[in-house]
């Protein structure tokens, strides 16, 4: 929703590890958050970079740039995978944040140090992990700042950290 509240309408998202559940979910958040907005389903972009190299993932990009289909942004599921991208989109001439947006996710000690540095996702492992050890001792989960899903697994909201990597479309 950041990148739309920043003028971006096509929006990719750059899909990996879709055999672990809390991919598959961040997946699933996509695209609830692209139909709460309205986006038009032409103007959404699913990358599996997953089965692409390198090689192939910039084959594809300069595809879509030659068709005038390159997204104004990218959202990945974590930082490794949003550096490669801009580093891709720089080779293709569209550098990042002034042709093409870009969005990782966990905040890799990195992220900060990268030209530009990354907007990403923070997942707040302290509080994951004092979580689990009030668990593991028997205290009750009623201390746990997450929301409890049914099947007993908890739901902690992330922390978006705006960086360098995104910019505001003019209308």
């Amino acid at each position: 929703k950041y990148l739309h509240s920043m003028g971006h309408r096509r929006i990719a998202l750059c899909t990996t590890g879709l055999m672990y559940d809390a991919n598959r979910k961040k997946r699933m958040g996509y695209h609830q958050a692209m139909e709460e907005l309205g986006i038009d389903q032409q103007d959404r972009l699913e990358i599996d970079t997953d089965d692409l190299s390198v090689f192939s993932l910039s084959n594809r990009l300069r595809s879509l740039q030659e068709i005038g289909q390159i997204p104004t942004a990218f959202l990945t599921f974590n930082d490794t995978e949003a550096l490669k991208i801009i580093s891709l989109l720089h080779l293709l001439n569209l550098p990042c944040p002034q042709e093409v947006s870009v969005v990782g996710y966990d905040n890799y000690d990195c992220a900060e140090l990268t030209v530009p540095p990354l907007t990403t996702v923070k997942q707040n492992m302290v509080e994951i992990g004092a979580a689990a050890a009030k668990l593991i001792c028997g205290v009750s989960s009623d201390f746990v700042d997450a929301v409890q899903e049914e099947s007993g697994r908890f739901i902690f909201k992330p922390q978006l950290i705006i960086r360098g990597s995104v910019r505001k479309l003019e209308d």
